[in-house]
């Protein structure tokens, strides 16, 4: 009697063991399909307001940050983004509010670093913009592991081409000269930065001749 007793309560526990395991692989499962879905989501969103940064219709991707990147990511994984495209559309106050939110929320590091020496950089930018002066980068110095401004200043310039962002590219073309960069440099930057205003331009005709 004790023998079938014990093999009952071991089936029940092992029975009950089962449940909890099915019942936990499916709740990951289904962690794991939403999870999945989010990526999906913001994969196609981020696609998107790339292609509206590309086409120069800031405007519009100005929208998709506020009204589908910030609802699925949240502010705090937009304030650098934010403020790079208000940069470009030359609203410097906006620019400056959502940079100041960023670097509060990320603070810059004791130890230079390329990533703290593009902050400041950028920061140097929006505040010379605002007194529309020019920005001052003698008080700069390289990192220790090879970055200087003038590296960081043509990383910046570039990925404002990738970005689309023409009026924020040719405002790093400006300093570029002063911080060392070699002419042969310049011209080529300078070549993208005229490509990237033509596709634009075309991309913008080709919208407006549509029925």
């Amino acid at each position: 009697m004790h023998h079938k007793r014990d093999m009952g309560i071991r089936s029940a526990l092992i029975v009950g063991a089962l449940a909890v395991v099915v019942s936990a692989a499916a709740q990951t499962d289904s962690h794991s399909l939403h999870d999945m879905a989010k990526l999906n989501r913001l994969s196609k969103i981020s696609a998107r307001f790339r292609d509206a940064q590309k086409n120069g219709e800031f405007a519009k991707a100005k929208s998709i940050i506020e009204t589908e990147l910030i609802p699925e990511q949240g502010e705090r994984a937009n304030y650098d983004r934010l403020a790079r495209l208000e940069f470009e559309m030359g609203d410097i106050d906006g620019a400056e509010k959502n940079f100041d939110e960023f670097r509060r929320l990320h603070p810059v590091p004791l130890e230079e670093t390329g990533w703290s020496l593009s902050m400041k950089i950028f920061g140097k930018m929006i505040a010379a913009a605002k007194s529309k002066s020019l920005p001052i980068w003698t008080d700069l110095r390289p990192t220790g592991n090879g970055y200087t401004p003038l590296t960081i200043i043509d990383s910046e310039c570039q990925m404002a081409i990738a970005s689309g962002y023409v009026r924020t590219a040719n405002a790093y073309l400006v300093e570029l000269p002063k911080a060392g960069e070699p002419d042969y440099s310049i011209a080529i930057l300078r070549k993208r930065v005229e490509e990237l205003v033509r596709k634009q331009a075309e991309y913008q005709a080709a919208k407006h001749a549509e029925p």
